[in-house]
């Protein structure tokens, strides 16, 4: 069962474009061989027609002009420079100012547009926002001494600068932390989501990467990963933001203390209870531990805040022990008893969502289940063992 879907990605990172390509169809088609696999596919594979503008710098240069300048002056000619932005509603509106154009353009219109040399790339954009006859005039000034690659006093057109190539590229390109990657998206059916990220990721591995090239699980498996990083330190923190208040609640560390091991044995529980049932660690069952981190240690609260009640009527440890181990064991069963048959709905679900509700709910019951038995014995056991510990010391301070 998977929680985000049945598809899993990896992620072909490195440098050079051709080389990632050609080493995520290798990997693309080793997947194919796996069983368990139903369909691979790769960014590298959606290609589609591009053109490359190759500048020649000599031939810019003489037009007063950078190869950065030419670049820069395609895409703002093409796509438009945001010039202000207008407030309407409370909302910020963007000012986009680009030069008229009939319809889609041409690879014969590129190539014939113009591009100031003295103001560079976006000289059209820059008079539009001084609203223009400065700019104009400047331009035309510093046309006059232009070579022969000049346009009509002050433009360099993009054709006499730069050639066109037409090839197939990627129609989007990957990019983490300054390098570019290839996204291998694989479904899947028969296993679960994180063994069929292990399955993926060791089948790429046996296809040997050129130097500079690394093979990661990405998409929903990286998130999920970030998620279980978080959420363990969340129950970490839980628990002790738990031993907290019950040690101001006591006004003592001992019975704290003791009302926490009430908790690895609901980790018994919780863990038994997914390997039975077939399901993994997820992110909904480390939330399901974050909730019984603070559910199971009520039943240890009961326990222990009553034998303390008779113990202070003068009441010895052990019969103390005794009595609340029998006064207490209804309200107990019946708390969790209501917890854990109102959680059978969601572990039994099978419509859409419940793979992420399933392990949730899961876990609280096995936990709980397993906490509120193991509580009725082992917390009165720990208590007359911590209390005689006590009373040992306590002789020994006074001798």
């Amino acid at each position: 069962v998977d929680l985000f879907g049945t598809r899993v990605a990896l992620e072909v990172m490195g440098s050079d474009s051709r080389e990632l390509a050609a080493y995520a169809s290798e990997v693309s088609e080793r997947l194919r061989e796996v069983p368990e696999f139903v369909e691979v596919s790769s960014s590298a594979q959606d290609l589609q027609p591009v053109i490359l503008l190759s500048v020649n710098p000599t031939r810019a240069l003489m037009g007063s002009m950078t190869v950065g300048q030419v670049g820069l002056g395609v895409r703002t000619a093409m796509l438009g420079t945001t010039v202000t932005y207008v407030e309407r509603g409370g909302e910020l509106i963007p000012v986009i100012v680009k030069p008229a154009s009939d319809g889609v353009p041409t690879l014969e219109s590129v190539l014939d547009m113009p591009i100031s040399s003295s103001f560079g790339s976006s000289s059209i954009m820059q008079s539009a926002s001084q609203m223009g006859s400065n700019a104009s005039a400047a331009a035309r000034a510093s046309g006059s001494a232009g070579s022969s690659l000049l346009a009509p006093s002050t433009e360099v057109l993009v054709g006499r600068v730069a050639t066109p190539q037409v090839i197939e590229g990627p129609m989007t390109i990957y990019r983490r932390n300054g390098r570019q990657y290839v996204m291998v998206r694989i479904a899947f059916r028969g296993v679960k989501f994180s063994r069929a990220g292990e399955l993926a990721l060791a089948a790429a591995r046996e296809v040997e990467a050129p130097p500079g090239i690394d093979v990661v699980l990405g998409g929903s498996k990286r998130a999920i990963d970030e998620s279980l990083s978080e959420l363990k330190l969340a129950l970490w923190l839980a628990v002790v933001l738990v031993y907290m208040v019950m040690a101001v609640q006591y006004e003592s560390l001992l019975y704290p203390f003791i009302i926490m091991f009430t908790m690895p044995l609901a980790a018994i529980g919780a863990i038994g209870i997914l390997v039975l049932a077939g399901e993994s660690i997820s992110v909904t069952a480390i939330i399901g531990l974050i909730v019984l981190a603070g559910v199971v240690v009520n039943n240890g609260i009961v326990m222990v805040d009553f034998i303390n009640q008779l113990k202070a009527t003068g009441m010895g440890t052990s019969e103390a022990v005794k009595k609340a181990s029998l006064a207490r064991l209804r309200p107990i069963l019946m708390t969790a008893l209501t917890t854990i048959l109102g959680l059978v709905p969601l572990a039994l679900g099978r419509g859409a969502g419940s793979e992420m509700e399933r392990p949730l709910a899961l876990t609280v019951m096995g936990g709980l289940a397993t906490a509120t038995f193991l509580t009725l014995f082992v917390i009165p056991i720990i208590y007359e063992l911590m209390d005689e510990v006590g009373h040992r010391l306590s002789r020994k301070g006074v001798h």
